[in-house]
């Protein structure tokens, strides 16, 4: 009988750990279901927080490379400016180099006219004056530096 009594016993404080080991199960998967929740919560902000960083990174960078591309842009622009200016500078100092190849050219001819000039007034006179002429004579012929 006492065997009996003790298995009652046992029986007993089972029935009796049951409800409280239940709650224990119950209230372990809560707190884990709890936590899951919680951390699926934070894992969410945590991609949240990532994916503003990422978008205002790849803002950032569309935002560079259009300063960057505006910056090239402007330096293209300049160096077409200096470039026409080059060029104009050129096509002056040609026009000018020209120009100046011209009037050396007038110059060169009028110079030539003025000799030609000369040296038909020089014949002229010479035919026109023969009596003026100065003679030399050469007391030794053989004696001509």
């Amino acid at each position: 009988m006492k065997k009996f009594i003790s298995s009652v016993m046992t029986m007993a404080v089972m029935f009796s750990a049951l409800p409280a080991l239940a709650q224990t199960t119950t209230t372990s998967s809560t707190s884990t279901v709890s936590t899951s929740t919680q951390e699926l919560k934070e894992l969410r902000d945590q991609q949240k927080e990532v994916l503003k960083k990422a978008q205002e990174a790849l803002k950032n960078t569309r935002e560079q490379q259009k300063e960057a591309l505006k910056k090239a842009q402007e330096k293209l622009k300049k160096a077409q400016e200096l470039r026409k200016q080059e060029l104009k500078k050129a096509q002056e100092v040609k026009k000018q180099k020209e120009a100046d190849r011209k009037t050396k050219n007038v110059a060169y001819q009028a110079a030539v006219k003025k000799a030609q000039k000369d040296y038909a007034d020089f014949n002229l006179r010479q035919k026109t004056l023969p009596n003026q002429r100065v003679f030399c004579k050469i007391k030794d012929p053989d004696n001509v530096w």
